[in-house]
């Protein structure tokens, strides 16, 4: 714990500034004084010290049955928990596999685990810093459970919660808080670049950024707070820190955007497909989903309301929507329907326009759905029911629509015969340009811009927060008030990393670790 500073000092403190600057905010005065009087908050290592004396176990693999189970356990009570059930009065050799027996400790010759390997990793040198036990037992569901029943009665041990073990290992400073929330979403990832966003977040390198702008805010504020103590006149403090502030928000609004570029990652990018009853919209997202998923009918206006599936397009999680034919509405319900897909296509990130030969080879060509798509980018056009016509025809198609609608793709697609590679190919071209890293910053390493795909929503929130108190500084000519919000812009920057003196940070922390598993 940081020795606090004496109140007489911290009264005459607050004296000199109230005799130079009478018209001081009294919250800026009172803040520092009320620092000075009460505790500092203790390390995250020690605040939660009484919470990691206890020792808890897990299974870390799936349930069910397999080959092998693996069971971990954390805290001091692990070597006891080693030398209670294979009943051997020697320590296993750390980090090494250690093949032993495992005894009920209940009764002589009640045996777990005939062949168990037992892997010891002692504090700190583990993943959560703390003494851990790894058993490497059978599969075998009863096994698994005789096990787990065992340490269950073991008065010095309880049941891990959600994504405990890396709690601990984060209150022992072995992750930042950006590192568990990309290992939070390397665990829900489900398509690939997914998958590499969350692992590329985790190579150490966004907290060497942060750390920088943080001390870039420090060494401002201190060059402040003393012009406030020996200075008179502001203007070449104006003249000095004004450009630095402005570059940092450069900086900060080019990682805010490239964060909210990589959230189309997390949350997957949004796909409607548009155009008049009968194209084949419904077929096209069967098609692209390989089952059926929309209901097909010759009928027009078979289509009432928008029918939404989750995809994986070439590594990209995609939320694709079928909406219904756009044209003059047959009455109320087919008019709600119309309205619903036309919201829908405004509020995509991608819109796939369907039309559709005629069975006299002409093409089907609504002006009011092409008014719909007019003048956006991030548009495929594609002209279904290529089967039926010829190469002249399809060409004579691509002429019409690019005369209408400038610098769109065109592709030309079967539905029936399955023929979808050119239009997967267009869509998978749109969604790496809508998440490809934006690259900016003269100086900065290039790869943040990579690794600022995969920032969090609490990050991106905080950011923003800390861009909002540096254009303050900037519009402020009270350097009182201009050292105190870039002092509110260093703690944006610190609560990023995990060091925010907030209790906000550890409720976040529960949130984090709701979508661990048991055993992580």
């Amino acid at each position: 714990m940081r020795r606090a500073i004496p109140l007489r000092q911290a009264a005459k403190t607050a004296y000199r500034v109230l005799g130079r600057r009478p018209y001081i905010h009294v919250q800026s005065l009172c803040r520092p004084i009320i620092r000075a009087l009460s505790p500092q908050k203790l390390p995250r290592s020690i605040h939660h010290a009484a919470a990691e004396e206890e020792t808890i176990y897990a299974l870390s693999t799936a349930p069910g049955r397999a080959a092998i189970a693996i069971i971990r356990i954390s805290g001091p009570a692990a070597l006891s928990v080693y030398h209670i059930l294979t009943r051997r009065t020697q320590p296993p050799k750390p980090r090494h596999a250690t093949h032993v027996q495992l005894y009920s400790p209940a009764g002589d010759t009640q045996l777990l685990d005939p062949s168990t390997l037992a892997l010891y990793f002692p504090s700190p040198r583990s993943s959560t810093g703390e003494a851990i036990l790894e058993l490497h037992i059978h599969g075998g569901v009863a096994t698994t459970r005789a096990v787990l029943s065992t340490l269950s009665t073991l008065p010095s041990l309880r049941p891990a919660s959600a994504g405990e073990f890396t709690r601990r290992a984060f209150y022992n400073n072995l992750l930042t808080l950006p590192e568990v929330e990309s290992l939070s979403a390397a665990l829900v990832a489900e398509t690939e670049m997914q998958r590499r966003i969350a692992t590329r977040s985790l190579k150490r390198t966004e907290q060497p950024t942060f750390e920088k702008w943080r001390k870039t805010l420090l060494t401002l504020r201190a060059e402040l707070e003393a012009e406030i103590d020996f200075s008179e006149d502001h203007v070449l403090s104006t003249l000095h820190i004004n450009p630095q502030v402005k570059n940092l928000i450069a900086l900060l609004r080019q990682y805010i955007a490239n964060a909210k570029r990589g959230s189309l990652l997390q949350t997957g990018v949004t796909v409607s497909i548009l155009g008049p009853p009968n194209a084949g919209k419904s077929s096209l997202l069967n098609a692209l989903a390989g089952r059926e998923a929309a209901i097909v009918s010759p009928l027009p206006g078979t289509t009432r309301d928008v029918v939404e599936l989750s995809l994986d397009l070439g590594g990209y999680p995609v939320r694709i929507s079928d909406t219904a034919g756009v044209r003059s509405a047959d009455g109320e319900v087919e008019g709600e329907g119309i309205r619903r897909a036309k919201e829908r296509a405004r509020d995509a990130d991608l819109v796939v326009l369907v039309l559709a030969f005629g069975e006299g080879g002409e093409l089907t060509f609504p002006p009011e759905v092409v008014e719909e798509v007019r003048g956006r980018a991030n548009v495929i056009v594609v002209v279904n029911k290529s089967d039926l016509v010829d190469d002249t025809a399809v060409a004579r198609a691509k002429g019409a629509v690019r005369n209408v609608l400038l610098d769109v793709e065109v592709v030309p697609i079967s539905c029936k015969n399955g023929d979808l590679e050119e239009l997967t190919r267009g869509l998978v071209q749109m969604c790496t340009g809508l998440t490809a890293a934006l690259v900016g910053g003269d100086g900065e390493d290039p790869s943040i811009w990579e690794e600022a795909l995969g920032a969090s929503e609490r990050q991106r929130v905080l950011l923003e927060e800390c861009v909002g108190h540096l254009e303050g500084v900037l519009e402020s000519s009270d350097v009182v008030v201009r050292a105190e919000l870039v002092r509110f812009a260093a703690e944006c920057l610190g609560k990023v990393m995990g060091r925010g003196d907030a209790g906000d940070v550890h409720e976040m922390l529960g949130v984090v670790f709701e979508r661990f598993c048991v055993g992580k």
